[in-house]
């Protein structure tokens, strides 16, 4: 994993039957969805997010965009970032961020895209 660079930022916003299967939530209490990396390895790492509506600034991109800077920093150069920006970030987004890029695996991720796009809602990619 070293040396390899974040290629791929993809989040996606889950729709209102997404959200409730997996969270028992409806998405306009909770912002519900995956993050998911792709590095230029070909590793992959994901993590799934619920955030009270009540912590969002604004809707789902500019949550979002926040990630699109580790876009092209190595797995370590992204986690010297997040801690470096923590205040900024706040807790919800660092301890996303962090599950990805420590957990990233050789296979890919491991779930159905079609499935995935069929229950998305909102879908930023960077």
């Amino acid at each position: 994993m070293e040396g390899c660079q974040i290629r791929t930022i993809e989040l996606h916003r889950f729709d209102r039957e997404l959200s409730e299967a997996r969270y028992h939530l409806d998405n306009r209490s909770c912002m519900c969805g995956l993050l998911s990396v792709t590095a230029s390895n070909g590793s992959c790492g994901c993590s799934e997010f619920a955030v009270p509506s009540t912590q969002l600034r604004g809707d789902f991109i500019q949550w979002a965009v926040v990630f699109q800077r580790l876009k092209g920093m190595t797995i370590q150069e992204g986690l010297d970032f997040i801690h470096l920006h923590q205040d900024t970030w706040g807790a919800a987004r660092v301890c996303l961020a962090e599950a990805v890029l420590t957990h990233m695996e050789q296979t890919g991720a491991a779930w159905n895209r079609t499935y995935l796009f069929d229950h998305t809602e909102a879908y930023v990619s960077f």
